[in-house]
């Protein structure tokens, strides 16, 4: 099952690159692309990401480098500093999905690839292909442009990291609150620092 946002553009070989990637490991799950921001050559992310369980905050591998740079170096390296692969591109096994299930709609924004990859609980392996480009257009789903879609960003990935944690990690509760806490003042911060300085 090869899942991809409606905002993608991806390269004619991608499809193949991803899956001779993924049928190279020997516990085949997830495979994920280079993503690139569209019309660019900043790099979205190498696959997926890294979260953190205390705090319930990622980053994506490779996050903003020149996509071009990010090509070098082994697809293996990148496979062991990740623990989830990026939901705008995942090529997932038929044995991954009859084993884990299909993505919690729960959900809705935010977070659902990084619980399939935690309710997969280490039994499968995680690909990336450098070899399959994707281009995004990020944001389209939610839209960049005002402050009312950006607080209604925050409140579904709020919600959603809240979600993870109480489903997977729930004695992390404290640390996940305090941390969204601190994103909140400190949005509230930057609107404040913009409005008196325009």
């Amino acid at each position: 099952m090869w899942i991809l946002n409606n905002d993608t553009v991806v390269d004619e070989r991608a499809l193949g690159a991803m899956r001779d990637q993924l049928f190279s490991k020997q516990r085949p799950g997830l495979c994920g692309a280079h993503i690139i921001y569209m019309g660019t050559n900043i790099l979205q992310c190498r696959a997926g990401g890294l979260t953190n369980p205390w705090t319930g905050l990622s980053v994506l591998n490779g996050y903003k480098r020149p996509a071009n740079e990010t090509l070098q170096g082994s697809p293996e390296t990148v496979e062991e500093h990740i623990n989830f692969i990026y939901g705008a591109c995942v090529l997932a096994t038929r044995d991954f999905i009859e084993t884990v299930g299909l993505m919690d709609e729960r959900y809705f924004l935010y977070s659902e690839e990084q619980d399939w990859a935690y309710s997969a609980k280490n039994h499968f392996d995680f690909a990336y292909a450098p070899n399959a480009i994707v281009y995004h257009k990020e944001g389209a789903s939610t839209g960049m442009s005002s402050n009312s879609v950006k607080l209604r960003m925050f409140w579904h990935l709020t919600r959603s990291r809240l979600l993870l944690t109480i489903k997977h990690k729930p004695m992390a509760l404290p640390t996940v609150c305090l941390s969204i806490v601190y994103a909140a003042f400190r949005m509230m911060w930057r609107r404040c620092i913009s409005k008196i300085f325009g």
